[in-house]
């Protein structure tokens, strides 16, 4: 299969980061142009989030990153089972009694996308970040891997209709 310009991969990036420590906090991605019948598919997402440092006493703290569909900028984090969530990623740190770091946990969960057709038919996705018991703000880089393809009207509007669900 040769590539055309609408199947060329694009990768967009993701720059979580939150406006105070343990605050939730979200952004746009913008997806590349589209028009007609045309859709973005996400085909896979890359976030890098380090390990938190947990503030004061505590010895557990946790960051929480997810990329959202959705018709509007979110106002929380999304549950697990939430359809519009696309991608979760948990990185929790915990720490010793004389502050040494035990364990690192990083839980990732693409609950529909992986290897599955998720077209995203309006121009932006979202981005949230909340950490929990940190000392700094958090921040998670990485990126959104996807195409540009088209589709019928009527696969179109019925993707549509669901999304306005």
């Amino acid at each position: 299969m040769s590539l055309t310009p609408k199947t060329v991969p694009r990768k967009l990036p993701i720059d979580a980061v939150e406006s105070a420590a343990n605050t939730f906090t979200a952004g746009t991605i913008n997806l590349p142009n589209k028009k007609g019948e045309e859709f973005f598919d996400v085909d896979r997402v890359e976030i890098v989030c380090p390990a938190p440092t947990p503030n004061g006493a505590n010895t557990n703290a946790f960051v929480d990153v997810q990329l959202i569909k959705a018709n509007e900028t979110p106002t929380a984090m999304l549950q697990a089972s939430d359809d519009n969530l696309l991608y979760f990623c948990r990185v929790r740190a915990t720490y010793g009694a004389n502050s040494e770091l035990v364990l690192v946990n990083r839980l990732e969960v693409s609950p529909r996308h992986e290897g599955y057709l998720e077209p995203v038919a309006n121009d932006k996705l979202y981005w949230a970040i909340k950490q929990t018991n940190g000392a700094a703000a958090a921040a998670a880089r990485g990126k959104l891997l996807g195409s540009v393809d088209s589709m019928s009207k009527t696969q179109l509007t019925t993707i549509l209709l669901n999304e306005l669900e």
